[in-house]
């Protein structure tokens, strides 16, 4: 499996035709804000606060994934780029007047330039939150709302998302029409197969994915599925991949019990215009590093994804490491 996620389990597992809860976000308690004397706080012009140049966020692809990438460059002229929340703010290795958040949630947020933060204090951020390990030298800071919870972790562009564009996920039963056509891509020869399903719609769509895998006896994962449907129940596109064995250093095997986390962690999906189907958010981290990832499927119905990685060992670690 080629980019299989080690991730924390942050969404319940569903057996059959279950439910379950909307997905969880990261918080932090321990998560200290700024200091006072980091940032000037005063609402600034657009003239006091020039952009700074767009990054290349080093994304890596897969499948289709160039078909991500083209389509937010053809509607934004950006790629989505990694971000860092605290409490009542979100860091950014740019400096732009205002950021688009596309993170949890029913939409993508605003939040204005409230100052800079220096390098001093970055390596403070880092070493105390295992956030921005990866970039060097100066951030930029942006308010947060009280309710705007976000995860520890988001995308951000500068330019608003197309008109239209709305955000939202929710869990459902799975028809037996849906379960039938999941199973039959993943099905095996193997003995005492057990099979897990869970569904994710996309609100404003009119289209949802399932999370399909077969374990064997042991309840190890054996292959596992990312379906999207259409709203009669009709394959739209597939990607379907065996499990063998580990899937990034120190994760250890899937497992049955592990729940549907281990193979698609979503935290979020959005309706983006210009895109044929639903964009799927999720958090693809491994033991060594925070990912996070959008995937879809093309006009063609082949599988795309697009990531963000950052390497946090360091971070945790120290420099030594």
């Amino acid at each position: 499996m080629s980019t299989k996620l080690c991730l924390a389990l942050l969404l319940s597992p569903l057996i059959g035709c279950g439910s379950g809860p909307a997905p969880a976000t990261h918080t932090s308690a321990s998560v200290p804000s700024l200091t006072p004397s980091t940032t000037t706080r005063d609402t600034l012009s657009q003239s006091d606060s020039p952009d700074t140049t767009v990054l290349d966020p080093h994304a890596d692809v897969e499948g289709s994934g160039a078909f991500i990438d083209s389509m937010f460059n053809a509607k934004l002229g950006e790629l989505p780029r990694m971000g860092w929340a605290l409490p009542d703010t979100f860091l950014a290795s740019e400096r732009h007047p205002t950021l688009y958040i596309w993170a949890t949630g029913q939409q993508v947020r605003q939040a204005r330039f409230i100052g800079p933060v220096s390098s001093k204090e970055h390596e403070r951020i880092a070493k105390d939150t295992h956030l921005a390990c990866d970039a060097g030298g100066p951030l930029a800071a942006y308010g947060l709302q009280k309710d705007d919870t976000v995860g520890e972790r988001a995308f951000y562009t500068s330019k608003a998302p197309p008109a239209g564009t709305s955000a939202g996920v929710t869990f459902h039963p799975l028809a037996a029409q849906a379960i039938a056509a999941a199973h039959q891509l993943i099905a095996g020869s193997e003995p005492g197969v057990q099979l897990r399903d869970t569904a994710v719609a996309v609100p404003r769509s009119g289209y949802f994915y399932t999370i399909d895998a077969a374990y064997d006896t042991s309840g190890a994962a054996l292959r596992d599925a990312l379906v999207l449907f259409d709203s009669l129940g009709h394959v739209v596109g597939s990607k379907v991949e065996a499990d063998t064995g580990e899937t990034c250093d120190g994760c250890g095997p899937i497992t049955f019990g592990e729940g549907y986390s281990r193979l698609y962690n979503v935290l979020n999906a959005f309706v983006i215009p210009g895109f044929p189907y639903p964009v799927l958010f999720l958090d693809t981290s491994t033991v060594e590093g925070r990912a996070l990832s959008l995937v879809t499927f093309d006009g063609k119905g082949r599988y795309g994804s697009y990531r963000v990685y950052e390497y946090v060992v360091t971070c945790i670690l120290g420099e030594s490491q």
